[in-house]
């Protein structure tokens, strides 16, 4: 569903499989991170592993879905959808009342007006310049201190899915290669 007054984009990257899934979920929740610090002011935190927030309430998701068939090879590459919607006007009518309760919009936060084309550009141009740099060890070093200097619920308990089994821990660190720490 996308009710009006939100930004929702589909787009299709091509990387390499070792990019999958963890540096392209950092690298899209940074670039969306940044876009939207850039054009509204707000600070926004990323909920590990694929939701910003604000003010501890989520205000956009990131969705990855591979198309194709994923091989193994180090050197094999595969197509995948990255999805995003973000609540810019307000929060989406019709949500059951504990997960309106912890939503949120750009509207109620941001000092100045939202445009969501220069929302979509900003995040397109940072998602580039993101996946670029995964091509390098300075890059993927910046790109996991920038996400690490945004991730929400540091030392914090925290329950997470391993296959179907719920796991419950203290979140330490993320890394782009080994997960969360």
């Amino acid at each position: 569903a996308s009710p009006r007054g939100g930004l929702y984009a589909s787009l299709v990257v091509t990387v390499p499989v070792r990019d999958l899934p963890g540096p392209l979920v950092v690298a899209t929740a940074v670039a969306l991170a940044d876009a939207i610090t850039v054009r509204t002011g707000v600070a926004v935190q990323v909920k590990w592993p694929n939701d910003l927030w604000i003010a501890r309430r989520k205000v956009a998701g990131i969705l990855l879905e591979t198309s194709g068939v994923v091989t193994r090879g180090p050197d094999d590459v595969v197509g995948v959808v990255v999805g995003i919607g973000v609540n810019v006007e307000g929060v989406p009518a019709g949500l059951p009342d504990d997960v309106a309760a912890a939503t949120t919009a750009l509207a109620h936060h941001a000092s100045r007006p939202i445009h969501r084309d220069d929302l979509l550009v900003a995040f397109l141009t940072g998602l580039d310049r993101r996946l670029a740099g995964l091509a390098s060890p300075t890059g993927r070093s910046a790109l996991v201190e920038a996400y690490r200097s945004r991730l929400a619920l540091l030392d914090e308990p925290v329950r997470f899915l391993v296959g179907d089994a719920a796991r419950r821990g203290i979140l330490r660190s993320v890394d782009l290669d080994r997960g969360v720490e």
